[in-house]
């Protein structure tokens, strides 16, 4: 069952949606029902009558509900979200012939490592799934994934992560059976106010607002990442001095240039970079005749100030999100500290916990701790038997300070 317990100012009366009204009337209805609760409330005695002129309006003429339709109406109805993400190991560069490589493997880890981790493979044309017990071990926090294959040929995992995008998708097609207020927004003119200039005041012209706090990252481990790439010593790159006009040039492959003398360059600064035919920048390795021109570029160390998506890319992981734990609603407890605590208590909420589970009787006890507010409280509860019956109902009472 679900319980909520809150104060009548919050109580919509032009709301009369429940449990009932949704899953036995508006899903099953096409376009928006006026007032659905109107067919439930047992005090309007011509409900009856007024459900079957709605029926009618619709091609209803007889309602049979049984296992036979229920088989009938789930063709219609396909699903459009799983507890499940799809993934693909291939080959970095297409353009290259696969190796053979059986079995391809995976593996799935969180940063904490008491989470535990997972090695699965994948089918023969590389393709995984992410199942829910995957993202049950990562509550809250994220998930990494690594192929488990040789450095050369380098293979790389493609995610497919596009729930929302199937969700918005799909919501153009659905219909809204949610009864939603038409607000009315009230004309107010203001008169303008003109602005008074102070002569004793010193303008200024810009104001730049500047932090020196550290690169925080999403994820811990990702700045686990980054220290190791900073402790990575194996940056080949220098620059020389060219033909002594004090213009450095990057992993310059003309020795004529720099005749072995060269240092290392500073991060920040402007270097040139000697470009192919094609525009790409060329490096020491490159034959001296495929040289076109030259460009200036602000020299960037690889292995310095990495965004989350180049750490990534250069351990070769793949960050997902995993699931994210429930969230218990908030309940006062006065005890002896707190019980004189001087600060009023106005919550507008008492109560309300969607998954209380009763006893083989039935039955479920539930406390709380009522608000400094005097008022009448709303009680709803809505819930679904193990047999699929639903029910719902509600209650009120009211709260009064005992020292007034």
């Amino acid at each position: 069952m679900g319980v909520s317990i809150f104060d009548r100012l919050y109580k919509d009366n032009l709301d009369s949606k429940n449990i009932l009204t949704h899953y036995q009337l508006s899903t099953q209805l096409n376009g928006r029902i006026y007032d659905p609760g109107y067919y439930f409330n047992k005090e309007n005695t011509n409900r009856d009558n007024a459900l079957d002129l709605l029926l009618l309006t619709q091609g209803w003429r007889r309602y049979v509900w049984n296992e036979s339709n229920l088989k009938e109406e789930s063709i219609f109805f396909k699903t459009l979200l799983t507890d499940n993400i799809t993934g693909n190991l291939r080959l970095e560069n297409q353009n290259k012939k696969a190796p053979d490589l059986t079995p391809k493997i995976v593996m799935i880890f969180t940063a904490d490592p008491l989470k535990g981790q997972d090695i699965f493979t994948t089918d023969s044309t590389g393709m995984f799934n992410v199942n829910s017990g995957h993202f049950k071990m990562s509550e809250r926090a994220y998930m990494y994934l690594k192929p488990m294959t040789p450095e050369k040929p380098k293979y790389v995992i493609n995610i497919r992560d596009d729930a929302f995008q199937t969700i918005n998708f799909n919501r153009k097609d659905r219909t809204e059976n949610y009864p939603l207020l038409k607000l009315q927004k009230e004309q107010v003119n203001h008169p303008e106010k003109t602005f008074t200039q102070l002569y004793d005041v010193q303008k200024l012209n810009a104001v730049v607002i500047a932090t020196k706090k550290e690169k925080v990252f999403r994820d811990k481990y990702l700045g686990t990442l980054d220290s190791l790439a900073k402790l990575n010593t194996g940056n080949s790159d220098f620059v020389c001095l060219a033909g002594g006009s004090g213009r450095p040039i990057l992993n310059c492959f003309m020795n004529n240039h720099h005749q072995g003398k060269t240092r290392s360059p500073v991060e920040g600064e402007k270097v040139t970079v000697l470009l192919g035919k094609n525009r790409e920048v060329l490096g020491a390795d490159y034959p001296h005749q495929d040289y076109f021109g030259t460009r200036e570029i602000v020299y960037k160390d690889p292995n310095q100030n990495l965004t989350e998506e180049e750490l990534l890319k250069r351990f070769n992981l793949k960050m997902i999100k995993g699931f994210y734990g429930k969230r218990e609603f908030y309940q006062a407890v006065y005890d002896q500290v707190n019980i004189n605590d001087p600060f009023p208590d106005f919550r507008n909420t008492l109560f309300w916990k969607p998954d209380v589970i009763t006893n083989e009787q039935g039955e479920a006890i539930i406390e709380f701790y009522c608000s400094d507010i005097n008022t009448i409280f709303m009680g709803t509860i809505e819930g679904v038997s193990e047999t699929g019956l639903l029910g719902t109902e509600n209650f009120k009472f009211k709260v009064r300070n005992s020292k007034i």
